[in-house]
């Protein structure tokens, strides 16, 4: 660690002097070109990875992971502490009476994936407690697979009646820990990861060569380099409006063709890399993170959704919102 320590300081120290030497040399435009190759190098993002605890993901804007055993039907928070997780609490839930991940409507499973909780509904029926949380099931992935349904949410239990040892799909919990859950949690700092029987679980390998993938890939987008571009494409690429990888190559190359010799910077923040249990074991992980595109001719700012899944030939966008 203390060789990897000095090698990091020498290595930095030496692209400082470099950037400098550049800048000074052949002007602003050649050492931002370094930087930005230096952000799509494994050991960079190494060293930011570091002794981070990255077993449920990498994060930039959370702080809370609730990670729902359907098997063992429990939910467990863990806070994300500097470069620790700390479980702070487990609750004991109820899940979807049917085992298995949710497909369709009616089916009385709880879906496998990865959710966001976006708000809290009050004045139910007494049948769904105090109040409810609700998720982003279905979310981009199941979309594209063709899951349905709707109504997934985190809720209580009835105070006037029996409650059936399974949901119709959603996640339910006594009613003082729904309250506890509630006053511990900011919901837009919380993911939601629900597994089967065990969560897939990330690593830093796998992590490193997304981020080292995700700068290269923004890398040939700012220099509207379009054979590179399409080469972090999967063959069976869906985007989010149905588009097949020769739909969305056709039309990517008419958008690069009229950017060529425009000047174009991409900054990415707030980027979350989240590993996606499927039924299959197939390695994928989410990718989510807040764009600013500027060109002369065209400006985006918002977020960007991506599914990843790792080949033969290195990490590969599967779908992209």
């Amino acid at each position: 660690m203390k060789k990897f320590f000095l090698f990091f300081i020498f290595f930095t120290s030496f692209i400082f002097a470099n950037i400098i030497d550049i800048y000074r040399e052949k002007g602003s435009e050649a050492a931002i070109d370094l930087l930005d190759k230096q952000l799509q190098k494994l050991q960079y993002w190494q060293k930011v990875i570091d002794d981070k605890d990255v077993r449920f993901g990498y994060y930039s804007n959370m702080d809370y992971i609730l990670v729902c055993n359907k098997k063992r039907k429990k939910l467990d928070i863990y806070k994300i502490d500097n470069k620790e997780l700390k479980n702070i609490k487990t609750i004991k839930v109820i899940v979807g009476k049917n085992s298995g991940d949710k497909v369709k409507e009616g089916d009385l499973r709880t879906p496998v994936g990865v959710y966001r909780l976006i708000r809290k509904l009050t004045n139910l029926d007494d049948y769904y407690g105090p109040f409810a949380f609700v998720t982003t099931y279905p979310n981009l992935y199941d979309k594209i697979r063709g899951k349905n349904g709707y109504g997934i949410w985190i809720h209580g239990m009835p105070e006037n009646c029996e409650r059936e040892p399974g949901t119709k799909g959603c996640i339910a919990m006594e009613n003082e820990e729904l309250k506890k859950l509630e006053s511990i949690l900011e919901l837009k700092k919380t993911i939601l990861l629900i597994n089967e029987d065990k969560p897939d679980i990330a690593n830093k390998e796998d992590i490193v060569q997304i981020l080292s993938m995700l700068y290269k890939w923004r890398y040939a987008w700012k220099n509207s380099d379009i054979n590179s571009y399409l080469q972090f494409y999967h063959p069976k690429f869906i985007r989010f409006d149905g588009k097949n990888l020769k739909e969305f190559s056709e039309m990517k190359k008419n958008i690069f063709s009229s950017k060529k010799g425009q000047k174009i910077e991409i900054v990415f923040t707030d980027i979350n890399i989240i590993p996606y249990q499927t039924p299959d074991n197939e390695k994928i992980y989410r990718v989510n993170f807040h764009e600013k595109y500027r060109s002369k001719s065209y400006r985006f700012e918002g977020d960007k959704e991506l599914y990843v899944v790792k080949t033969t030939d290195g990490w590969k966008i599967l779908v992209e919102r």
